[in-house]
C-alpha cells in the first residue's frame, strides 16, 4: 500500500493506466474491419484532425521493409539457392507474413527487381540534373553504382535470366531503353562540352557499354571466388572511360581520383 501511495509511484500507475487505455483503442483502429468503429476510435484517441487509415501505413512500411530485406539478399547470395525460409529468418519474421504481401517467391522477386529500379532510376535521375559536366555525371552514377555493388553476386543476374525469365525482360527493358538512352545522352553531351573525343560514336559506344555486364558476370571469365565483382566493374569504367576522353576531359577524370583505394 506504502507503493501505492507514494506521488512517483502514483503517476507511474496512472500513466500505465492512460498507456492501456490508449493501446486498447488503437488495436480497434488497427484491426476493426468497421470503418466507422476505426473513425469513432480514432475521433476518441485524437480529438484533433488526423488520419485514421493505420494500418495502411503500417502495411506499405512493412512491405517496404520485406523488399528492401530481400533486395539485399538476392543481390549478395543470388536468387536460386535463397529460400523464403532464408529470407523470413533474415528478416526476423514468419513466412506467413511475408506471405500476406506476395503470393510466392516468384512475385517477390519480381516486386525486388521492380523497387531497386525504380530506386535507381530516381537516383541517377537526380545525378543527371546536378552534374556539371557529363565526366562529373558518369563519375556520379558510376560511384553510385560501386556502393550498389560491393556485395554484389554475379549469380543473382544468371539466377533472374534462368529461373525467373518474365521478371528478367523488364531488367532487359529497363537497360535497353532507359539505361542506353542516358549514356547516349552522356556521350552526346560530353562531345559538345569537349570532355569526350569528337569522333565517338555514341550510338555504337552506348550499346557496347549496355552490354558489357553481359561480359563482367560471365562466370567462365570471371568466376566469383576468383574475382569480386567491384573489381571487375571499376577496372572495366576505368578502360570505357580512358577510351572515350579528350585531353580535357582526362584532366577532369583524373582530378576526381575515382578508382584510389
Amino acid at each position: 500500500m506504502k507503493f501505492l501511495l507514494q506521488p512517483r509511484n502514483t503517476l507511474i500507475i496512472y500513466c500505465f493506466y492512460v498507456f492501456s487505455w490508449c493501446n486498447s483503442w488503437l488495436s480497434l483502429t488497427l484491426y476493426s474491419s468497421k470503418p466507422t468503429l476505426r473513425k469513432l476510435s480514432s475521433e476518441k484517441l485524437f480529438p484533433f484532425n488526423c488520419s485514421y487509415t493505420f494500418a495502411p501505413a503500417l502495411k506499405k512500411n512493412q512491405h517496404q521493409i520485406i523488399l528492401g530485406k530481400a533486395t539485399e539478399l538476392f543481390i549478395k547470395y543470388g536468387i536460386k539457392n535463397l529460400t523464403m525460409d532464408d529470407v523470413a529468418r533474415e528478416l526476423g519474421m514468419s513466412k506467413k507474413t511475408i506471405y500476406a504481401f506476395v503470393a510466392n517467391k516468384a512475385e517477390l522477386v519480381k516486386l525486388t527487381l521492380m523497387a531497386y529500379i525504380e530506386e535507381e532510376r530516381s537516383q541517377v535521375d537526380a545525378i543527371v540534373k546536378i552534374s556539371e559536366n557529363s565526366i562529373d555525371e558518369m563519375i556520379q552514377m558510376v560511384s553510385y553504382y560501386f556502393t550498389q555493388t560491393r556485395d554484389f553476386n554475379p549469380s543473382a543476374l544468371n539466377d533472374l535470366q534462368k529461373y525467373y525469365p518474365e521478371t528478367y525482360a523488364i531488367y532487359i527493358e529497363y537497360r535497353l531503353h532507359h539505361m542506353l538512352g542516358l549514356i547516349v545522352k552522356n556521350l552526346e553531351r560530353g562531345k559538345k562540352q569537349g570532355v569526350y573525343r569528337e569522333d565517338v560514336d555514341a550510338d555504337i559506344i552506348s550499346k557496347v557499354y549496355i552490354s558489357s555486364i553481359d561480359i563482367l558476370i560471365n562466370q567462365q571469365l570471371f568466376p566469383a571466388e576468383k574475382y569480386a565483382f567491384i573489381d571487375i566493374y571499376k577496372e572495366y569504367i576505368n578502360y570505357h572511360l580512358r577510351g572515350i576522353v579528350s585531353d580535357k576531359g582526362l584532366k577532369i577524370f583524373e582530378k576526381h581520383n575515382l578508382f584510389k583505394s
